[in-house]
């Protein structure tokens, strides 16, 4: 068996992974395949030889090697790794010292362990070592903790900036409702690549905070010949019932999203773009005799 400098680094402490396997989730091929479609966990396919599989124990993202044993397409999997003992299988617990010397002896770091794998459909095989690893070398894990953070920033900097529009523009009349809205991108899909690749969706939601305490929420529309008195919900409005010099309206949007990997979907924090407000006037208007001859 060749040993890869790759990682299916200690989800717990050094000791515990060298007297006990680890069972891993479940994967499908081919990977192109919807993650609806695969039992426990997706792992993400990377273009290293590596394979992020979530750890639900340590809620960190493990980079095992896939190996060159080779796959079936449409067969589903399961991956666990045990130290490098003759007596070893997965689930089970066993110690030995070859496998905590091996890695040095080899110029490497870490405990020597045996990567296993086995069909579990659409039939269900022997369990199989498909791969060895020294865990001290290559990628190490990380914490779910650290990709929502890193993803947090990758969002932050990619999200579309609102473009309010106010009508009318200037002039608003007491007693006639003011339209607000913003072009509408819907929910946002992107293939993040660091720190581990997963895919990020973001939902916006609008809310517009009038100068006089009135708040509505959408993305609203502009007019389009629906009169908003005949049909208040058409549109996100709202109406004066007096005068101002200088009236505002200030939309926030915010941007909830979550980011899935190895099969897992995880909430990221809502991010909440820097309020945009527009400044307008009120009002009121006031009949006008017009003189004229009757038809």
């Amino acid at each position: 068996m060749r040993v890869l400098v790759a990682s299916a680094l200690l989800l717990g402490s050094l000791v515990q992974s060298v007297a006990t396997g680890r069972a891993f989730a479940d994967e499908a091929q081919p990977p192109t395949a919807p993650c609806s479609t695969w039992t426990v966990n997706c792992p993400t396919p990377t273009d290293d030889g590596y394979e992020y599989i979530y750890d639900p124990t340590t809620h960190v993202l493990v980079p095992v090697p896939t190996g060159s044993f080779p796959k079936q397409p449409g067969a589903t999997y399961q991956y666990a790794v045990t130290p490098a003992c003759p007596q070893a299988i997965p689930g089970g617990a066993i110690n030995c010292t070859a496998a905590t010397q091996y890695c040095a002896l080899n110029g490497s770091t870490g405990i020597h362990e045996d990567v296993w794998r086995r069909q579990t459909a659409p039939a269900t095989t022997p369990w199989q070592v498909v791969d060895q690893v020294c865990t001290g070398n290559g990628p190490p894990p990380i914490s779910v903790q650290q990709v929502v953070q890193d993803v947090s920033e990758y969002e932050r900097d990619h999200m579309p900036i609102p473009v309010p529009d106010v009508q009318p523009a200037n002039v608003a009349i007491v007693n006639l409702p003011v339209l607000v809205s913003v072009p509408q991108p819907g929910p946002q899909t992107m293939q993040v690549q660091q720190p581990v690749p997963g895919l990020l969706v973001a939902t916006p939601t609008y809310t517009w905070k009038f100068d006089d305490g009135a708040t509505v929420t959408g993305a609203g529309l502009p007019y389009d010949g629906t009169d908003p008195r005949v049909d208040p919900g058409h549109y996100a409005s709202h109406t004066y019932t007096a005068a101002e010099a200088q009236a505002s309206v200030t939309l926030t949007v915010t941007w909830n999203a979550t980011f899935t990997v190895a099969g897992q979907a995880f909430t990221i924090p809502p991010l909440v773009m820097p309020p945009i407000t527009t400044t307008f006037s009120v009002h009121e208007a006031h009949s006008v005799l017009v003189s004229g001859n009757e038809p």
